[in-house]
């Protein structure tokens, strides 16, 4: 094939666009029509059809059919490969397809070691060159080092006896994937996913100094799970690689030309330019758009399905003909497309006028030389016209300010600044946070901007501190403007960032105001998404019934909008299911909280903060309901994902480290438990500035654990640090109120402090007392100690009234045993004994004597007890 110079591939491009526009089956008359194709331009269209047809890679799929022309002339090619039945550790099994560059073959490997099924790539005679044996066993070891679960992995290679190269590739079973795409019902956002998963893969090869140059549909396999899988990647820079010093000027010429696929291929791989990173993102734009509208634009006709307007501005922008302007990497370009999956604004904008103005003057020179002298005539009488300079010239002067106030921030990233430290990004963030003020106040416009993003990203990386002075300098300067939406968006931030901060009064008075505010429309996002936080914040305020009823409004409002698999759906479920299993309706709980974790894992990445949430969320719900080794799996899975996605000491690591060491105290394993909690309690005193929910949570278990080992003392301590805590965030008669102060009471009584005990007690039962109908957290047990406690006081008029309750719960509790029911009988009775009512004393205790020689072992104390306390009552006989 001739050198496809630019003057040449200017021939070639019109017709091969033609030729790819017509049915396979009408395209080998239209090559045999002299009319229609140049005699000198047939063999390189032949070669460019076979390799943009999709159908296989170098390695992969039957192209010799539609090549037969091209390589009569080549025996290597057309002639059977020869391959051996078996080549090296593997048994060739069959065939699964031949290309110009070899064969590809089932495998298996049956040495004795173990069995695994692989796909066997042989190389066909002519490539065993000695510079390409070289560079294969230099690049095998680069490829086999890529270990990503999106990408089909190298497992080994060689040289067959008679010295032609082979590479050992995971098999995948799958379609291609605009095959899956077309072929399942799927939404734009489970759409999006898939490319999101390719980027991933792309990404994570690039961050290792490889680039595929080959991405097209039949090198990127989505499995019956709907997991995505690249193959040969890094073959084609495997293959094409040129020697140190070289350039890639061979890229379409001789054996390159079999490594690229012109459908797919960028701009600058097809004029031979050097290759970069973005030119494998150009290959998944076109890919993003073929997977969303069902047509590739290098084909007539249009689009199947309609194009959202912000994927069609990331389309543009990855698919642009200068590599500069493409997005850098895989990784920005995944990035982007999270965003749009989000509801977050994308970086990608829509080409400016300048830019389509500077590409129209390139391709027009000629034309320009003469508009410019009938422009000069016009533009003199538009001198009125100038406000254009000068807005013009304040954008520019915004820009510079912009500029100045990044460069600054990250100036603090310099090692002579930072004298040795690595500065985090929560620590730019806050050096920027602090030094806006002074660098932009020519400027409000711009730094109100920059402090909302500013705060969001605070909020992000976990440093609710932080954002919540910059979103509230947002909010008074939305209410100083007097758009009401702006105003309404500044509240719902703000509100989030106190829920965050467990500032739950200020939180409700915000998101109040907020929905009271008129929506733009009926069912309106921020609306529904408003509605699902304040039933989060109903459900930390211990107010069920209004959070059940809220969490109902959102997710019929986000169904409506969005579907009911949809991420953003998928994430009210998944707080819903957490409301759930706090509140007793543990079953209904694991079921959401399962439904969540299989629909993010169907459309996100592997390594994704939300599906770290959602298997955090699944080992909560199946704690509750005691299936603690699979909760234990999961719990570990997620803090796993979380040490690698989040900044060191994140808040929603430190709370996995807390749910974890709670659950295995539970088991008894405290040493280990331990362990977790005090790694938890440092991340939260790194993190929090003032009192937060996290922070007493830890400390609450970190004061069970003193109190399982017996130290009563440090635990009735503990318990109390974590209520003084407690008692600043919540509404004096909340259910974690009581069961602290329950928790502390127990230590004291334990600890042989029944004076400071007994004042809990009376405490923490007038804060019951103000619950009304809200659901009760003492149990029984609970009422049975405050209840023993108060009789050891001599407070008979509170110790009747509880014990009685704890009996009466007993003998109407299923679940209760024999012994515990006379257990609470037996209190009850003293109790009564004490104030004089003997009668029922005695009967109570009679009724206890049966099942406590029925259940205790005779040397049981508390047989004797009873024995004696009937003897007392003269109830013995």
């Amino acid at each position: 094939m001739s050198p496809l110079d630019p003057g040449r591939w200017a021939r070639l491009e019109p017709l091969l666009d033609r030729l790819l526009a017509e049915e396979p089956a009408a395209r080998p008359a239209l090559l045999d029509d002299p009319a229609v194709v140049p005699a000198d331009l047939r063999v390189d269209l032949v070669r460019l059809l076979a390799a943009s047809d999709g159908d296989g890679s170098p390695l992969d799929g039957d192209v010799v059919a539609w090549g037969a022309p091209l390589y009569a002339d080549d025996p290597a090619a057309a002639a059977d490969d020869g391959v051996p039945d078996r080549v090296g550790r593997y048994r060739v099994e069959r065939l699964l397809g031949r290309g110009g560059m070899g064969s590809v073959h089932l495998a298996v490997r049956d040495d004795g070691a173990y069995r695994q099924e692989v796909a066997l790539k042989i190389l066909r005679r002519g490539l065993d060159t000695d510079e390409i044996l070289a560079r294969f066993r230099r690049e095998r070891q680069i490829l086999a080092a890529l270990d990503h679960p999106g990408i089909a992995r190298l497992i080994d290679g060689g040289a067959t006896a008679d010295g032609r190269p082979f590479l050992v590739m995971e098999h995948v079973e799958g379609v291609p994937l605009t095959d899956y795409a077309a072929g399942a019902r799927l939404t734009q956002r489970t759409r999006v996913g898939l490319l999101i998963q390719a980027c991933d893969a792309v990404g994570y090869a690039q961050r290792h100094l490889v680039v595929h140059r080959d991405l097209k549909p039949a090198n990127i396999l989505v499995t019956g799970a709907g997991d995505v899988k690249l193959l040969d990647f890094g073959v084609a820079k495997l293959l094409s690689d040129e020697a140190p010093g070289g350039d890639e000027l061979r890229t379409l010429t001789g054996e390159g030309t079999r490594l690229l696929t012109p459908a797919y291929a960028a701009p600058e791989q097809l004029s031979g330019e050097p290759v970069t990173t973005a030119t494998d993102v150009f290959a998944l734009g076109i890919l993003l758009q073929e997977v969303l509208t069902g047509w590739h634009p290098r084909v007539a006709g249009g689009p199947l399905r309609p194009l959202d307007g912000e994927l069609a501005t990331i389309v543009a922008k990855a698919t642009s003909e200068e590599p500069d302007r493409r997005y850098a990497s895989a990784v920005e370009l995944g990035d982007d497309l999270r965003r749009w999956t989000a509801g977050d604004p994308v970086l990608a904008r829509p080409a400016t006028v300048g830019y389509r103005l500077r590409k129209f003057v390139r391709r027009r020179r000629a034309e320009i030389a003469v508009a410019a002298v009938v422009l000069a005539v016009l533009l003199a009488g538009l001198a009125g016209t100038t406000w254009q300079a000068r807005r013009a010239s304040r954008e520019a002067a915004r820009a510079g300010e912009v500029t100045d106030f990044l460069v600054d921030l990250f100036d603090a990233a310099d090692p002579d600044a930072v004298a040795g430290a690595d500065p985090t990004a929560r620590d730019l963030l806050r050096r920027g946070s602090e030094r806006i003020a002074g660098q932009l106040d020519g400027d409000p416009d711009t730094r109100i901007r920059l402090l909302a993003v500013l705060g969001d990203l605070h909020m992000k990386l976990g440093d609710y501190d932080a954002a919540r002075p910059l979103l509230a300098e947002v909010l008074a300067d939305r209410r100083a403007r007097g758009d009401a939406a702006d105003v309404r968006s500044a509240l719902y931030r703000l509100a989030v960032a106190d829920i965050r901060l467990s500032a739950y009064d200020r939180a409700d008075s915000l998101l109040t105001l907020a929905l009271a505010m008129p929506a733009e429309r009926d069912d309106d996002p921020e609306t529904a998404n408003m509605l699902s936080d304040m039933a989060v914040l109903k459900s930390n305020q211990d107010d069920f019934a209004a959070a059940v009823a809220l969490f109902e409004r959102s997710l019929a409002m986000h169904e409506r909008l969005y579907g009911p698999r949809d991420l953003q759906t998928i994430e009210v479920q998944s707080n819903y299911g957490v409301h759930l299993v706090e509140n007793d309706r543990v079953a209904e709980g694991v079921a959401k909280s399962r439904l969540v974790l299989a629909a993010r894992r169907a459309v996100l990445p592997a390594d994704h903060t939300s599906i770290a949430v959602a298997l955090h969320n699944l080992a909560f719900a199946l704690a509750m309901e005691d299936s603690f080794a699979a909760a234990e799996q999961l719990y570990r899975e997620s803090i796993a994902m979380r040490r690698r996605l989040y900044p060191e000491g994140h808040p929603d690591l430190a709370h996995s480290l807390r749910q974890l060491g709670n659950m295995i105290t539970d088991q008894g394993r405290l040493a280990a438990a331990e362990s977790l909690l005090v790694e938890s309690a440092a991340m939260n005193d790194r993190f929090f500035r003032g009192p937060h929910m996290f922070t007493a949570f830890t400390w609450n278990e970190m004061a069970v654990v003193a109190y399982r080992r017996g130290d009563f003392d440090r635990a009735a301590e503990g318990f109390g640090e974590a209520l003084a805590v407690f008692e600043g965030l919540l509404d004096d008669d909340h259910g974690i109120l009581l069961q602290v102060e329950n928790n502390r009471a127990g230590s004291l009584r334990r600890a042989g402090r029944l004076a400071e005990a007994e004042a809990h007690y009376i405490h923490l039962l007038d804060r019951r007392a103000r619950r009304g109908d809200k659901a009760d957290p003492l149990g029984a047990r609970d009422l049975l100690d405050a209840g023993w406690t108060f009789r050891q006081r001599g407070n008979l008029a509170r110790a009747v009234p509880v014990l009685r309750e704890a009996w009466e719960r007993r003998q109407g509790d299923p679940k209760a045993t024999d012994l515990g029911r006379a257990e609470a009988g037996h209190e009850l009775g003293l109790a009564l004994a004490g104030r004089g009512e003997s009668a029922e004393a005695r009967r109570l205790l009679r009724a206890a004597w049966p099942v406590y020689e029925a259940e205790l072992a005779p040397d049981d104390e508390r047989l004797a007890a009873l024995r004696a306390d009937l003897a007392r009552l003269g109830a013995d006989d």
